[in-house]
């Protein structure tokens, strides 16, 4: 789209205004969207107990703070997706090659998963996202204070904490290709219970209990090389097999690159735990905002920008079908505190 806009002033508001029709448009739903009914059911218990231990501490000052000034649930979910949403596309529009191709992962992977459903760890994935800013810069006290306020709205984003210690580094390919290897083997094996046990003995009781709770929730699932796994594999091996030198000579797509492939080891190694390698997993899944555009820019040839083009259109229908359909009843009929 930006290819159509050439004035950067109007490039910017067009993307301002796809930002506000995507906060108006999951802020003010109503009885739509997974989740939307625990959350109602949370407000309520909050305004009368003053507390809930479902959700983490800023999740429940937010929730204080509107109960006390006597504003409804709706006011709830309206704040929320403003604060999730504005968050992430400040960053898309800061740190994207091409914001508005970074605007069709973020609808169709994140949005619909997180900002329209798990508003929590939604607006957990937006801090998450900001501190990259401060792994580029080296900075381990601002990147720990920006991690730990995403942990006060979603425990599961501590999981994200260690990148900052190897994500600078150049890995060379063979032990890329020999982990991933590894974490396929990992993936056909049902370690649930092993996992929980060992992590659990040192974990604090808050995180255990969580732990223990997903991990009860998962029954007998187990993740698999599923689609997804196969298609960010693709995208892996595309960027390793044709592209490396130039991920490998930027610092800022070193880092996403990094993000992105560790994000998939750490999917396929918890696959015994589906509750715990999907939501962790989201944290670094959502790099494809940035590693698409570069791959985009990777590209000279038209012909190689119509494929990445029709292989991003494919790859973001699926994504947007896939979480749809999996809660269809969520999502169908969209209803809105307008027209409810």
């Amino acid at each position: 789209m930006s290819y159509f806009i050439e004035d950067k002033v109007d490039k910017f508001l067009l993307f301002s205004l796809v930002i506000v029709f995507l906060v108006f448009f999951a802020g003010l739903r109503y009885e739509t969207g997974y989740d939307y009914d625990n959350y109602e059911r949370i407000y309520e218990d909050v305004r009368f107990s003053g507390y809930s231990l479902e959700v983490e501490p800023s999740v429940n000052a937010i929730m204080g703070f509107l109960n006390k000034i006597s504003v409804n649930y709706v006011s709830f979910i309206f704040l929320m997706a403003l604060l999730a949403v504005a968050i992430k596309g400040k960053f898309i529009w800061q740190y994207s090659l091409f914001p508005f191709l970074s605007i069709v992962f973020y609808f169709s992977r994140l949005y619909l998963t997180a900002d329209f459903g798990q508003i929590r760890q939604g607006l957990a994935a937006g801090l998450v996202l900001w501190s990259f800013v401060y792994i580029k810069e080296g900075n381990i006290k601002k990147y720990t204070l920006i991690l730990l306020a995403a942990v006060s709205i979603h425990i599961s984003s501590i999981l994200f904490y260690p990148v900052y210690f190897f994500v600078r580094k150049q890995f060379k390919p063979t032990v890329l290709v020999i982990v991933l290897c590894v974490a396929l083997a990992v993936a056909t094996i049902d370690l649930k219970n092993i996992v929980i046990n060992y992590l659990t003995n040192f974990m604090p009781e808050y995180i255990a209990q969580k732990l223990v709770y997903y991990g009860n929730s998962d029954a007998d699932e187990i993740i698999g090389v599923t689609y997804s796994v196969f298609l960010r594999l693709s995208l892996i091996v595309v960027l390793l097999g044709f592209y490396r030198q130039k991920v490998y000579s930027d610092e800022n797509s070193l880092i996403v690159f990094n993000i992105y492939y560790w994000g998939v080891i750490f999917y396929l190694a918890f696959n015994s735990l589906p509750q715990i390698g999907g939501r962790g997993s989201l944290y670094f899944q959502q790099f494809e905002i940035l590693l698409f555009p570069y791959l985009f820019s990777y590209s000279k040839s038209n012909l190689q920008k119509a494929a990445i083009f029709l292989f991003v259109g494919a790859y973001c229908y699926w994504g947007a079908m896939t979480v749809i359909n999996s809660q269809e009843e969520s999502f169908i009929p969209y209803r809105n505190v307008i027209s409810k």
